[in-house]
């Protein structure tokens, strides 16, 4: 597995952010049969453009794992078994049109990411396709908005459609789930720090659980863990990396993927 470093030099849209991004948290797994998996960023002020992506089409790789960060965009690719072709959206604005257009064509939401300035859409042609639910709720305040948070979640689940991405903008949790009957439980929290989501993470995977998805909102983040039926697989969480060159190289000779990318 490599690490490549590609600048986009074409002006179509440039990366921006309101405000400071928090640190990135990389989120690796074991076991998921990714191959060759590289990392592209794209700091902030650069143009973002359909070559930087094709490079890694050009390569037979898949982005898997998107997410902005203060460095500014990073992107994982990998070759992905039972993916077939992607299309992207990169936009100011959430990409409803978009997620629309994808969807009743068939094609799965695989990253959804933003900043709060720039959204960034993946969808990717999936074998077997499975629906998805597409909502959005306003950070809970009060313990009743937490509880209406999960009677939706829970509501969700009953139906066997389970959180894979959450994408936070100002005071607005955007959400993606989908439907997989191979998910045994799913639970989430709001944890205040990067070291509380490493705690949250440590209680829960002796159950079973794994992170399914991560993001920073107005003040805390948005943890999401999923349990698999089955045996589960190793997990990684490694927040704060200040050069991923060096460290997620060691992950990868271990054969972990990166599977999520939270900000």
């Amino acid at each position: 597995m490599k690490l490549i470093r590609i600048i986009s030099l074409l002006a179509l849209l440039f990366v921006t952010s309101p405000l400071p991004a928090q640190r990135v948290l990389y989120i690796l797994s074991k076991g998921t049969q990714l191959k060759q998996q590289s990392l592209i960023p794209i700091e902030y002020g650069s143009a973002f453009n359909s070559d930087t992506l094709r490079v890694a089409w050009d390569n037979d790789q898949h982005i898997v794992a998107a997410g902005f960060t203060y460095h500014g965009i990073q992107i994982a690719t990998s070759e992905k078994e039972n993916w077939g072709n992607q299309k992207y959206s990169f936009a100011h604005e959430y990409p409803s049109e978009f997620i629309a257009e994808m969807t009743s064509k068939g094609y799965t939401i695989t990253e959804l990411t933003t900043d709060g300035a720039n959204w960034l859409a993946i969808a990717t042609e999936v074998t077997p396709s499975r629906p998805q639910e597409f909502f959005s709720f306003m950070d809970p305040e009060t313990d009743d908005d937490r509880r209406e948070v999960k009677n939706l979640i829970d509501s969700l689940a009953m139906q066997q459609f389970f959180i894979t991405d959450v994408a936070c903008s100002g005071k607005t949790w955007n959400i993606v789930a989908t439907y997989n009957p191979d998910i045994a439980g799913q639970i989430f929290d709001f944890p205040k720090a990067a070291q509380d989501i490493s705690d949250y993470f440590m209680s829960n995977q002796p159950a079973g659980y794994r992170i399914a998805a991560a993001d920073y909102g107005p003040g805390h983040y948005l943890c999401v863990m999923s349990k698999a039926k089955g045996t589960p697989q190793p997990q990684a969480l490694l927040p704060g990396v200040e050069n991923p060159n060096e460290v997620l190289d060691r992950f990868w000779k271990q054969q972990f993927a990166i599977t999520h990318i939270g900000h």
